[in-house]
């Protein structure tokens, strides 16, 4: 490797730090890495005003989840040539906005898939199984707990609301448990699920006959909310809830109305409505809730599969190739007219 991206500069607006290593191939290639923010520092998020500052005269941008992009940011960054993103969540980013600016934008689609996978696994059986009460009694010095009523997951049905990449690797896992596995997702069709021995639903049946629901689909306007009072109220009292998608996919009023009310047995929460959280959330008071800090991706495997693939994509689309996992492609030909000579 030699200087084929010197002069171009990069800013990495969150990094993680025990990684610095894995960005390499960028300054291999002799670009100016503009270091951002530890991705530890969870309660500073840039301004508008900052990512404008900081953007101005940059050519790629990696960026992770926390921090917002708009039009204003974009049109302010007239030499930025691609946006990359660490994980799988675009929702925090104007793909239509970018794309009219020739700006194309990539995630690393399959780095996290099984890291996800076995969180909302763990989650599963952890509220299944009461750990947070149990471990809790445990180290209270109580060793028989008779109001405690534990379940199995065996012979119980296992909702998965979406069937992409993530939920497919959840239902190669459940895979012999003996349970009934349902799905509904209106982008993918019955013979795909069939292979991983998943039915497809309707909507409204997979409320209804799910023991348990575990949420795998991206935050977009036809999916913001999708679990509100009606949904929660037309599942199966007793039932228990997974999300290791997108808290705005749900209503989080409606959740805690239907954990108070029992309805619910429990509830296993990766992400929530307002992120970092508000410890004031009644959700953290339920001892019948597991929550996590939105880190069911995390892992040290993936993370090191994510930072070379979010700095393979920044390096490819520099280059002028087209970039893995583009995400808004209608800006390819602008992109092509405004960089690839």
């Amino acid at each position: 490797m030699g200087n084929e991206l010197k002069g171009y500069k990069v800013f990495i607006a969150e990094y993680y730090e025990e990684n610095l290593k894995d960005y390499g191939l960028l300054s291999e290639l002799g670009a100016e890495v503009i270091w951002g923010r530890d991705h530890g520092d969870a309660a500073n998020k840039y301004t508008e005003a900052d990512m404008i500052r900081e953007c101005r005269d940059v050519d790629g941008l990696i960026m992770i989840s926390r921090d917002g992009m708009s039009r204003a940011i974009l049109e302010a960054a007239p030499k930025l040539r691609v946006i990359a993103k660490c994980g799988i969540g675009v929702d925090h980013i104007p793909l239509a906005d970018a794309a009219d600016l020739g700006v194309p934008v990539t995630n690393t689609a399959m780095t996290v898939v099984n890291t996800v996978a076995e969180s909302a696994f763990c989650l599963m059986l952890a509220s299944i199984r009461k750990l947070p009460q149990t471990m809790k009694a445990a180290k209270g010095g109580r060793w028989r707990i008779p109001e405690f009523h534990y379940k199995t997951v065996r012979e119980k049905t296992v909702g998965l609301l979406g069937f992409g990449n993530i939920a497919q690797a959840f239902a190669r896992r459940i895979s012999g448990w003996e349970v009934e596995v349902l799905a509904h997702d209106p982008f993918v069709d019955k013979t795909v699920m069939e292979k991983y021995n998943v039915k497809k639903v309707e909507f409204n049946e997979l409320l209804q006959k799910a023991d348990i629901l575990s949420v795998h689909m991206p935050l977009l306007d036809s999916t913001k909310g999708i679990m509100g009072e009606k949904e929660f109220a037309l599942m199966k009292k007793g039932a228990y809830f997974i999300n290791t998608a997108r808290g705005k996919i749900v209503q989080e009023a409606a959740l805690i109305k239907a954990l108070k009310s029992g309805h619910l047995a429990g509830a296993g929460l990766d992400v929530l409505e307002q992120e970092p959280a508000n410890v004031d959330n009644p959700l953290f008071a339920m001892d019948n809730v597991i929550i996590t800090p939105h880190n069911s991706g995390t892992a040290d495997e993936s993370i090191v599969l994510t930072v070379r693939q979010v700095t393979k994509n920044c390096a490819d689309a520099l280059l002028g190739k087209e970039p893995d996992f583009i995400l808004n492609k209608e800006a390819l030909p602008k992109w092509r007219e405004r960089f690839i000579k």
